[in-house]
């Protein structure tokens, strides 16, 4: 026609309906809209909208079809073109949204009789509905409002069994805080004076900080601090966090101010003295600054080293030495920098500090310091508490050029860190020469011991011998020398050198009886006859170990095999009375959970007891344990889970350790996702009750030892990949006692400790989306599916056989791969497991199968 499609909206007559049409724009302040844009631009960016043009250009589709042309597209073809450069690149797109969406307002708003309605980001839909109601026919009015209230307010529907406050709580976990903001909104303003309304005015608080919302999150916060005064000095931390990052410091220095008068007890010392210091250095007031964080060392100085406090500490030390530098007091910035070289080798802050002293090492006034042997000390010390053997090899190394020789300890860290890499040959050169220059060292002995080991697990079994009788012969009746002469017997078992090893159990078990080396040569005597084929001597040395040890490490275990020995030997009734027994005494164990399997009657469910649960009531408090146990199960409610654990473990000294005190600091512990902590506790009083009578303890208590972590994560993603997700559970239990944070010494990460290589392997062989790096393998959700996905693996390979599973996930499968053909003479799968070499490996397959199998029973119903 020649005509524009907005001529015809101008000359075509309006429309004649039966009922009439209402229409409304909903437009939104000009300025947020586009930072709502702006801020959607970068989402997309950071969630891969390049690689996704790379991948579509990549299966052939020409740069000129159409969809290339749209906003974004274009920009990003150019973009890859080396048209533009990424900044250039995100404007423009932000740009040419912007002005499209400016074209549709103008565009709409030249609808008949439309109506526009203001918004703000405060609205909901309820709030929409009120203005939009508003403006309609009273009549109108009447009957849309019934009609909002009936689909607002449906009847409860089986489907949705999420209630408000948990949905925005999710929505919130998965990153989405846009959409969180709005449900804690709704929710607050549904409830504001209920414990779910308070929680949600905080998170929104947090949700708007996150969509730099600062203003709005100002507000929130502030709100949050009249109606929630169990979180109240946390309020006011992130409260100032905020004006500080919107320019007003001087309000937020007065937030500060109140949390340290108002809350001496809180645990957030270090960080609001932190704040404090920037808040100074912007004003400028410099030495302040310094003084507040000198005052705030030497505190944290104080603290347990095991304080969660102290990990401020490195950014402290930096901080003074940035404003020593711009105070040009060049010495005192060298020597905080050169402290955290010192003790913090591995810090993230560190490798800033190492550039900084490089600068200032070219400054004619600053005095360079070496470092003391002692300085060295503790930071060779420090790298390998942070696995860093190559660094710290090479230190140490450096050092000997110099200096020859080292004090002693200098040797033994090249030893530990040589055998780190299983460069054991090299550890033992190192420790050859600690005793060179160290004859009578008072670590002589384990020096000796040491390259005893080393020899032994490289297969120099004759250089072994040597070095470990040496060892025995410097401290006879020493504990390592215990240990020493139950290693020779193991060597000479290995050898089959059945007689010489029997002599040196027998004699062990004689002189040091009550040792745990003594313990576990009488239980080794068993096992040695038993694997000769001498069922008879088997049995009778299995059963003097369990008369000699009734609640010993091996009593399970010894009781166990006596049961095999005499089914060898014909007598029936002796294995299933032997079984029963050990079943029914120790059912939580891996060999009370065999000897069930076992037992003919099939009556093992004694695992689930009948004992009372007893009453989890709140302990009696003192005012100071009242502060954090609050702070503690509202940051678990609202997710700051480490936050948390940190205020639980502050009451935990002030309350009593009977099952009920233990029981309620567990339930903290869990429900704040300290699980470790949960576990520690638990075994400290399971310990205390000893193996023999820890069946007494109630099924609470196993559930909360047992606990059902990530249980929606693993369930779905279980039978997504036909796996067992008790087994999972099991597994995950045994690999980080549910830390999702936790990184091994050999490096493996999170839930299911996952190699970061067979990480990658098993991304980009996955449905995920996103590159792949280390740092996912830190979060829950993708741990475990990876971690399921390579189980999955496995049961393939293996199929569904646990044992060689868990062998191949532990050792590598190439360790499988060599103990099934050394083995192959074996049928019986306990005497497979038992034979496992590495013991690691042998107790990882014990322990995961025990999990598995406990798990199974505690939750026959739901599943994990």
């Amino acid at each position: 026609t020649g005509k524009a499609l907005s001529e015809f909206v101008k000359t075509n007559p309006a429309p004649e309906y039966e009922f009439p049409i209402h229409t409304f724009i909903i437009e939104r302040d000009r300025k947020e809209l586009y930072d709502n844009i702006n801020l959607r631009v970068d989402h997309m960016m950071q969630r891969g909208w390049i690689d996704e043009v790379k991948n579509i250009l990549g299966r052939g589709f020409s740069k000129s079809l159409k969809p290339f042309q749209s906003i974004g597209y274009s920009q990003i073809v150019d973009f890859l073109d080396d048209k533009l450069s990424m900044e250039q690149t995100v404007d423009l797109i932000k740009r040419d949204t912007r002005r499209y969406a400016k074209r549709q307002i103008t565009w709409f708003k030249k609808s008949r009789d439309a109506k526009t309605i203001h918004a703000n980001s405060l609205d909901n839909p309820a709030s929409l509905r009120d203005k939009i109601l508003s403006l309609l026919p009273q009549t109108v009015a009447v009957f849309l409002l019934t009609l909002c209230l009936t689909f607002t307010n449906p009847l409860p529907s089986v489907a949705n069994d999420k209630d408000p406050y948990s949905e925005a709580f999710l929505t919130y976990q998965k990153g989405d805080y846009h959409q969180a903001a709005l449900l804690f909104r709704s929710v607050h303003a549904s409830a504001p004076e209920s414990t779910e309304g308070k929680r949600s005015l905080y998170l929104e608080a947090h949700s708007l900080t996150h969509i730099s919302k600062p203003q709005e999150a100002i507000k929130a916060f502030q709100s949050a601090i009249k109606s929630y005064p169990e979180i109240e000095d946390y309020i006011r931390y992130h409260l100032a966090r905020v004006l500080v990052d919107s320019g007003k410091g001087a309000d937020a220095l007065k937030q500060i101010n109140i949390l340290q008068k108002n809350f001496p007890n809180t645990l957030l010392y270090a960080q609001h003295q932190l704040l404090r210091a920037k808040i100074l250095e912007q004003e400028p007031k410099k030495e302040d600054a310094l003084r507040v964080l000198a005052e705030t060392e030497q505190r944290l100085s104080g603290f347990s080293k095991t304080s969660p406090s102290r990990s401020h500490l490195p950014e402290i030390i930096f901080q003074q030495g940035q404003l020593y530098q711009q105070l040009k007091q060049r010495n005192k910035a060298y020597d905080r920098y050169r402290l955290l070289h010192i003790a913090y080798p591995t810090h993230q802050l560190t490798q800033q500090a190492k550039a900084e002293i490089n600068k200032l090492g070219k400054q004619a006034d600053v005095t360079i310091k070496a470092l003391t042997i002692d300085e060295h000390g503790q930071r060779i010390s420090a790298l390998l508490k942070e696995v860093q053997y190559q660094r710290a090899i090479t230190e140490v190394n450096e050092l000997l050029k110099n200096k020859s020789p080292l004090p002693g300890r200098f040797y033994f860290y090249l030893a530990n860190a040589q055998k780190g890499l299983r460069k054991r040959n090299l550890a033992n050169a190192a420790l050859r020469k600690f005793l060179k220059h160290y004859p009578e060292h008072a670590r002589v002995q384990e020096a000796l011991f040491t390259i005893g080991r080393n020899f032994w697990n490289t297969g120099y079994y004759r250089d072994g011998l040597k070095y470990f009788q040496k060892a025995i012969d410097k401290s006879p009746q020493s504990s390592l020398a215990s240990q020493t002469r139950f290693f020779i017997g193991k060597m000479h078992e290995e050898k089959r050198r059945y007689s010489q090893a029997t002599k040196h159990y027998t004699t062990l078990v004689e002189q040091f009886g009550n040792d745990e080396f003594a313990e576990r040569a009488a239980w080794q005597l068993g096992w040695l006859h038993y694997t000769k084929g001498d069922s008879q001597k088997a049995l009778d040395y299995f059963m003097d170990s369990a008369r000699q040890y009734p609640s010993g490490l091996f009593i399970e275990s010894s009781m166990f095999w006596a049961a095999k020995s005499a089914e060898k030997l014909g007598r029936v009734d002796l294995a299933q009375q032997l079984y029963k027994d050990v079943n029914n005494r120790l059912p939580y164990t891996y060999y009370g959970i065999r000897a069930g399997k076992k037992r003919n009657d099939k009556s093992s469910a004694s695992r689930q007891n009948n004992h009372r649960e007893i009453s989890l009531q709140k302990p009696s408090l003192s005012a100071n344990a009242r502060f954090h146990y609050s702070r503690g199960v509202e940051l678990s409610a609202t997710g700051f889970y480490e936050d948390a654990s940190y205020e639980i473990k502050k009451l935990e000294n002030s309350i009593r350790k009977n099952l009920s005190g233990v029981m309620w600091l567990a339930t903290l512990f869990n429900n704040a996702h300290a699980y470790p902590d949960a576990v520690r506790i638990m075994q400290l009083y399971k310990d205390f009750k000893t193996k023999i009578k820890e069946k007494e303890l109630t099924e609470n208590f196993w559930r909360n030892f047992y606990p059902l972590a990530y249980a929606e994560t693993i369930r779905d993603s279980a039978k997504s990949h036909g796996v067992d997700p008790y087994f999972v559970k099991g597994l995950i239990r045994q690999e980080s006692l549910f830390d999702a944070q936790v990184q091994s010494r050999a490096g493996a990460i999170g839930l299911m400790q996952i190699m970061p290589e067979t990480g990658r392997l098993l991304h980009a062989n996955s449905k995920m989306n996103g590159p792949y790096n280390t740092d996912i393998l830190f979060d829950p959700e993708t741990n475990i599916q990876l971690g399921i996905q390579y189980i999955s693996q496995l049961n393939r390979k293996f199929d569904k056989n646990g044992t060689h599973i868990l062998i191949s996930y532990n050792a590598g499968p190439h360790m499988l791969k060599k103990w099934l053909k050394r083995f192959s003479h074996l049928d019986d799968p306990d005497v497979f497991i038992e034979s496992i070499p590495y013991p690691e490996t042998r107790k990882y397959v014990k322990k995961v199968l025990r999990n598995y199998s406990i798990y199974r029973t505690l939750y026959p119903q739901t599943g994990p």
